[in-house]
């Protein structure tokens, strides 16, 4: 009593071959529509939006750098530059600051064109100059990140064309971001 099993074949020669209807295309190409004019978007972000994008990003790298000062119990620095800023790591050892290399997250950064900026240190306006560096300059931080979770105290301004906003940073680590 054995019981077979039997397949079928259909063959595809008896089915209409067919192509792509128009409504097919067309929401095809709604559909990259929408996601181009999303990416254009995101990656170019409106000129009102670029200021916040900035002191947001300033501010949470800032954050994780005082985290990772506490955490590996080191000092880390901040040096602002004509056109950004970049992250230095001190070595007791030789008693001198170091420029982070190789590191993707404390990379040195660059702000927008159009953005301003301007660091106040202890009530004193900071001139951030143009200057050429050379391998024996010695690196100095406007900001220093304290392993004890402390920052040195600071006031940002940055502008452009539509606003102005500033980041301040207390001693104990609290920062504040306002719009003007």
């Amino acid at each position: 009593m054995q019981k077979k099993l039997q397949v079928k074949i259909y063959s595809s020669n008896n089915q209409l071959e067919r192509g792509f209807t128009l409504i097919e295309l067309l929401v095809t190409i709604a559909i990259i529509a929408v996601i181009t004019s999303m990416s254009l978007i995101l990656f170019n972000p409106p000129p009102d939006q670029r200021l916040k994008n900035e002191s947001s990003a300033l501010q949470s790298l800032i954050q994780m750098a005082s985290d990772e000062a506490v955490l590996q119990g080191r000092e880390i620095g901040i040096e602002f530059i004509n056109t950004g800023y970049r992250f230095l790591d001190f070595d007791p050892f030789l008693e001198i600051w170091n420029a982070r290399e190789d590191d993707n997250i404390f990379r040195e950064r660059y702000f927008s064109e159009e953005i301003d900026f301007g660091i106040k240190l202890e009530n004193n306006e900071i001139e951030i100059k143009k200057k050429k560096e050379t391998k024996l300059q010695s690196l100095v931080p406007h900001i220093i990140l304290f392993s004890s979770g402390e920052i040195s105290p600071f006031f940002i301004k940055l502008a452009d064309e539509n606003a102005e906003l500033t980041i301040e940073a207390k001693i104990n680590g609290t920062m504040i971001t306002k719009e003007l």
